[in-house]
């Protein structure tokens, strides 16, 4: 299954999204600086789900690839 990238997951406006990916059973990762967040938040969301966050500590300002490996 395809992974949903969600940037600035940690914020407001992405954690809630967090819930809704989860609630509709999307899977995702989250890619955030905690600029004006923290992980805090993503731990909150993590209890709410029910399920542990995969998460990617960088600014997406710099040039990162993500991909899934083949399995």
């Amino acid at each position: 299954m395809n992974k949903i990238l969600v940037t600035g997951g940690a914020g407001y406006i992405g954690s809630h999204t967090l819930i809704e990916l989860a609630n509709a059973k999307y899977d995702f990762v989250v890619l955030d600086n905690f600029s004006n967040s923290s992980k805090i938040a993503l731990e909150r969301v993590s209890q709410i789900i029910g399920k542990e966050i995969d998460f990617i500590i960088n600014n997406i300002i710099f040039q990162i690839v993500v991909r899934e490996e083949e399995k």
